[in-house]
């Protein structure tokens, strides 16, 4: 794991600017877990097993949960400090002629170099501590209408932009932020939107590490547009992908949401067609938008709508308990329901008619529709749920006529 660690480290100095100190103790803890999982996940395919199953979840779930535990300890040193390439290059080029010498009698020599960059390495750190402000620095700039506000304490800073988005202006305050020994951005705060703030930003990220950006909320068209501009960017920066295919992306999500959240594969196709024009990439759309439901199929998922409703039902019912009623009624003499069909009655809510028994001793008779309408002495067959049984019932006496019906079926839940 160490030789790993030094063997990469001018690779982390270069490409990411800082390396984690739980590295070493991080690999010895989870690489031996590594195996057993693989074993396991590939014995799951082969062979199903319930018990298997638990255990390889378990172990998952552990290395998950370690894998959080020391990603949030405070353990990253920052490789931006200025006097590191003096201290690396020669290591390197030191330990790569070690190397190539092909030492046998002295191989020990080789962790000369590594002991030699850690010592000067903790040397200078101290120095750099010992000049370092631990106090809050503030410093304010000005330069004609730009202003900047550079807050530095402990190796970070905080750059509060206010100008028109020029890169210059950026490295002005990263200049400042330095000399007050900062290693890397914490927050780049802008108070307002540019269009140049885009290209700045992308261009000011590539050699500065920015932790967090704050942005404020967008009022005109413009700083919408800016706004989606900035987003784009820091997913190139994240996933590395082209501008041309951020429409696509976009696009591909919504399709992804109004199939998975509200169960409407086929109005997402549509949506992606003719709303959006997405004609050269319909199969990508079609891929999408299947796999995004089945996902939610295969895991019980209900739609946004639905569970909306359930829970808004429940917390204007809380305290009362649903039941499920089925029974049958006879429509009585003068009903409401009499002349009219199951389809143009507004029926108590969740109350479903099953069937219709007409009258054997009267004949059939046909509207003018051609459908057949509800009589006196008709059966029906109801199912409904309800919270308040007394009202539900009151309503549909108002519908078919006053009677004692008895539950044929009455389900608690």
């Amino acid at each position: 794991t160490l030789a790993a660690t030094v063997a990469v480290l001018t690779v982390l100095w270069l490409t990411f600017g800082e390396i984690s100190l739980l590295t070493p103790l991080s690999n010895l803890l989870l690489v031996p877990l590594a195996a057993p999982l693989l074993l396991g996940a590939l014995a799951l395919l082969c062979f199903p097993c319930k018990v298997l199953s638990v255990v390889m979840g378990a172990m998952g779930k552990g290395v998950l949960g370690l894998t959080a535990v020391l990603s949030d300890l405070p353990a990253m040193f920052s490789l931006r400090y200025e006097f590191l390439p003096f201290i690396f290059l020669p290591f390197l080029l030191l330990t790569v002629t070690l190397v190539l010498l092909e030492l046998k009698r002295f191989r020990w020599m080789l962790l000369v170099p590594t002991a030699a960059a850690v010592v000067a390495c903790f040397t200078c750190m101290l120095a750099f501590g010992h000049n370092a402000k631990q106090e809050l620095s503030v410093l304010y700039r000005r330069s004609g209408d730009q202003e900047g506000l550079i807050l530095t304490q402990h190796g970070t800073t905080l750059i509060c932009d206010s100008s028109n988005g020029s890169l210059s202006q950026l490295r002005a305050d990263w200049y400042l932020a330095q000399e007050a020994c900062a290693t890397e951005v914490e927050v780049l705060m802008l108070t307002h939107y540019h269009e140049k703030h885009v290209n700045a930003i992308a261009r000011f990220t590539q050699g500065v590490v920015v932790r967090s950006l704050w942005l404020p909320t967008p009022i005109t068209e413009g700083d919408r547009a800016v706004l989606s501009s900035l987003l784009g960017e820091v997913i190139e920066k994240l996933f590395g992908l082209d501008h041309q295919y951020y429409t696509v992306i976009l696009v591909l999500g919504i399709v992804a949401c109004i199939s998975a959240m509200m169960k409407m594969p086929l109005t997402a196709i549509v949506f992606a067609v003719e709303a959006l024009g997405l004609y050269e990439n319909i199969i990508y759309v079609i891929i999408v938008s299947a796999v995004s439901f089945v996902i939610t199929e295969i895991f019980g998922a209900k739609s946004i709508n639905d569970t909306v409703v359930e829970n808004r039902v429940e917390e204007l019912n809380e305290g009362m308990e649903s039941k499920v009623i089925d029974t049958f009624i006879v429509v009585k003499k003068g009903a409401f329901a009499i002349g009219k069909q199951v389809r143009d009655i507004f029926w108590p809510a969740n109350l479903f008619v099953l069937s219709v028994k007409h009258d054997e001793t009267k004949r059939a008779e046909v509207d003018e529709h051609g459908g057949k309408a509800i009589r006196e002495g008709d059966l029906l067959h109801v199912r409904y749920s309800t919270y308040a049984e007394a009202e539900t019932r009151k309503e549909l006496m108002a519908i078919v006529g006053e009677q004692d019906y008895t539950e044929k079926i009455a389900v608690e839940i």
